[in-house]
């Protein structure tokens, strides 16, 4: 039976791996120390001229910490650490992650170059999420409702929507038609003087209403 709600299992982890914080292999461990505390998953990618070198998690931070704190961050990394093609599927990933028990593997090029890590989390985030429904928007036209989701279109068609800005270009002429007709009657009959023109009302009434 399938679950509905598990998509892209075959989705290769070079499409949702994440850059994160990496440490080049002569940083300090106080440095590490900084990185490992703004890493959700608790462990931290090391690198040399641009290749993947190892992983640093907090326990391999501790024991150098323990025994030498002037290791580098290359010299305490864990370097026998399974590393994950970008072209592995995310199921076979997430097998791999779970067998070395480890927060995050990395994931490198055909070339050795690293490209980031991929944690336990966003692999279980890709394979089990619920798909959401796309949102669709509608607006109502003289010939119907004209819906799209910003990639598909349904409902009215272009002619819908061009009436539709046609009549509300004549209806804002036809209310400043009417607005300028209101003053020119109020002028016409000499209410200038005894009320307030429409012109300072008008602002005014809006203002309150605002308020």
């Amino acid at each position: 039976m399938t679950d509905n709600n598990t998509i892209h299992p075959d989705l290769p982890v070079g499409n949702i791996v994440s850059i994160g914080t990496v440490l080049d292999s002569s940083d300090t461990l106080s440095r590490a120390v900084e990185a490992l505390q703004n890493t959700p998953s608790r462990g931290v990618l090391v690198m040399h001229n641009g290749y993947y070198f190892g992983l640093l998690t907090d326990a391999e931070v501790a024991r150098a910490l323990a025994t030498d704190p002037a290791m580098t961050a290359g010299e305490a990394s864990a370097r026998e650490v399974p590393v994950i093609p970008a072209d592995t599927p995310c199921r076979d990933a997430l097998r791999t992650l779970a067998e070395a028990d480890l927060p995050a593997l990395p994931v490198v090029a055909r070339d050795g170059r690293l490209l980031g890590a991929i944690s336990r989390a966003e692999l279980l985030e890709t394979l089990y999420r619920r798909r959401r429904p796309a949102s669709i928007g509608g607006m109502a036209t003289p010939l119907g409702v004209y819906l799209s989701d910003g990639i598909h279109r349904g409902g009215v068609g272009d002619l819908a929507l061009i009436l539709t800005g046609v009549f509300l270009f004549i209806g804002s002429l036809l209310s400043a038609a009417v607005a300028l007709g209101v003053v020119f009657a109020w002028r016409r009959l000499g209410l200038a003087g005894i009320i307030p023109d429409p012109w300072i009302i008008t602002p005014a009434f809006l203002l309150a209403f605002a308020a």
